[in-house]
């Protein structure tokens, strides 16, 4: 089973967690100064290094060729978050000659190869389990390290192509779910304050990206001078404070909304149950909703795996994947409202 359908600690609030590390090949400029051959070539060198580090890879992982993907395969492992936009496309958003990425089978696991650093090994786990993820990604990385004359310095440390994420080269982050603290309008708040701290609150889908359906990403901003473990410490304990915020705010919405809000949620599970027709930033939204009922004790027939399947559905490369061809976007609006009322019917019949 994918990672991204089963539960973790702190699941109501907590989505996921996500260590990622970025290494470099001292021998070669960093990707942004790379020629087409030059990027080919490394491509294969560091493919071939991650194979030969354990015997036992091509049975736990598989290795994708992006450059032979069409668009809709690599959209739909964007939205599945196994790679990012970056990895794809150079900054004139043209194909890059060489991006890979070599994934495990429960895709908890994503090492991606020529995006803006040569190798960002991520991994992913549910809920909040930072150091589970750490430990996934730091075993990966110590093999690479292993293999491949990697650029480090004694003094700052791993080098990378952007300067943030020298030292460490490590980015921790959650996805959180917040609807308590964004119905409150305390998100801009939040953000100021964790941006004094070093830390940052992005979009789903990290930078640049707009929060849709009350899903943030909370991640480290700072890696020099800092280690692994402080800064997994330090990203821990200001999650401990956002949970125990949103669960105040959460019950605080429930005590002074009532049976306003109860009735706007059941008549959010109406439309889920009945919609023909859904776009995806409204699916995001009544799914964020149907979340949030759940957890309030509304819906003893759902769960957050319920939660967890809808979102690894509704994304308009993974239904176009799943219907074998390219479709236009009310083609995936209606494929969309089909397949939530699909997995609602299931999960509802399923604990009759």
């Amino acid at each position: 089973m994918s990672w991204y359908l089963t539960c973790g600690p702190e699941q109501d609030v907590i989505l996921s967690s996500r260590v990622r590390l970025a290494r470099n090949v001292d021998t070669y400029p960093f990707t942004g100064h790379l020629d087409d051959q030059q990027a080919v070539e490394l491509s294969q060198k560091i493919r071939d290094s991650i194979y030969a580090a354990n015997s036992k890879m091509p049975d736990l992982y598989r290795d994708l060729d992006l450059t032979e993907l069409t668009d809709v395969a690599c959209e739909a492992l964007v939205e599945q978050r196994l790679i990012s936009e970056e990895l794809l496309h150079s900054p004139n958003k043209r194909r890059k000659a060489a991006s890979r990425v070599v994934i495990s089978n429960d895709e908890s696991v994503s090492i991606m190869i020529g995006e803006e650093d040569h190798i960002r090994i991520q991994a992913m786990t549910p809920g909040l389990d930072l150091q589970s993820a750490y430990k996934q990604a730091e075993e990966i990385a110590l093999l690479v390290e292993e293999r491949l004359p990697i650029a480090y310095d004694e003094l700052f440390g791993f080098l990378t192509a952007c300067p943030t994420n020298t030292g460490t080269g490590m980015r921790a982050s959650v996805m959180a779910h917040l609807p308590g603290l964004t119905h409150y309008k305390q998100i801009d708040q939040l953000r100021r304050k964790l941006d004094r701290m070093g830390f940052t609150v992005r979009g789903a889908y990290g930078e640049h990206s707009k929060a849709v359906g009350c899903l943030y990403q909370i991640s480290n901003q700072v890696t020099l001078g800092l280690s692994e473990l402080d800064i997994l410490s330090d990203l821990r304990s200001i999650i401990d404070q956002i949970i125990q915020l949103e669960r105040k705010a959460r019950q605080k919405m429930q005590e002074h909304s009532g049976t306003k809000l109860e009735d706007k949620l059941y008549r959010n599970l109406g439309v889920l149950q009945q919609a023909r027709y859904i776009s995806g930033a409204e699916a995001l939204e009544r799914i964020s909703d149907l979340a949030l009922a759940i957890e309030l004790g509304y819906f003893t027939d759902l769960d957050f795996k319920t939660i967890k399947k809808l979102l690894a559905a509704i994304g308009a490369g993974t239904i176009q994947q799943s219907c074998g061809e390219q479709l236009s976007a009310d083609q995936c609006a209606n494929h969309r409202a089909k397949k939530i009322r699909d997995i609602l019917y299931k999960e509802i019949t399923n604990k009759e």
